[in-house]
């Protein structure tokens, strides 16, 4: 794969806004920021500290 390509994810931040969001889906959230090598997440402030504990 091209270099540029694989760093592509790590100029991104995933994020979930919704107001609708579980614990589930900000672990999801998180996970996938993980494996993809995302950035950041951003999250509301409800779940920062549920997201924090998930990285």
């Amino acid at each position: 794969m091209n270099e540029e390509i694989k760093i592509l994810p790590s100029l991104f931040d995933h994020t979930n806004l919704k107001q609708d969001a579980t614990e589930t889906d900000i672990h999801t959230l998180c996970n996938e920021a993980i494996d993809y090598k995302f950035h950041s997440v951003c999250v509301n402030p409800c779940y920062v500290t549920s997201a924090k504990s998930y990285i």
